[in-house]
């Protein structure tokens, strides 16, 4: 998956897809890859991860842009399928990509 905020750099990610989450979840480095100014995360209570445990989350106050990629063979280049959409993920201090 393709991510961009407005004026920033475009970053490549890969991560689960999880039909049954309420919400995506990134890792704040993610954040700081996308050149996320650090006044536009905002402090948004906790989130519940699949193992039980509550841990704090960030969103950001601009808009996070996402478009899948996708590869035909490994003999190609990722390439963009699908519309761009607007992403308003759970920043989270650590662990791995979901998307809900």
């Amino acid at each position: 998956m393709a991510l961009q905020v407005e004026g920033g750099p475009a970053i490549v990610v890969s991560g689960v897809v999880d039909s049954g989450a309420f919400s995506c979840c990134l890792p704040v480095e993610d954040a700081r890859h996308l050149q996320i100014p650090g006044g536009a995360l905002r402090k948004a209570g906790e989130i519940v991860l699949a193992d039980d445990s509550a841990v704090p989350y960030l969103e950001s106050v601009v808009p996070v842009r996402a478009q899948l990629l996708v590869r035909a063979s490994s003999a190609v280049s990722l390439r963009p399928w699908g519309p761009i959409f607007e992403l308003r993920p759970a920043f989270v201090p650590e662990g791995s990509r979901l998307f809900g």
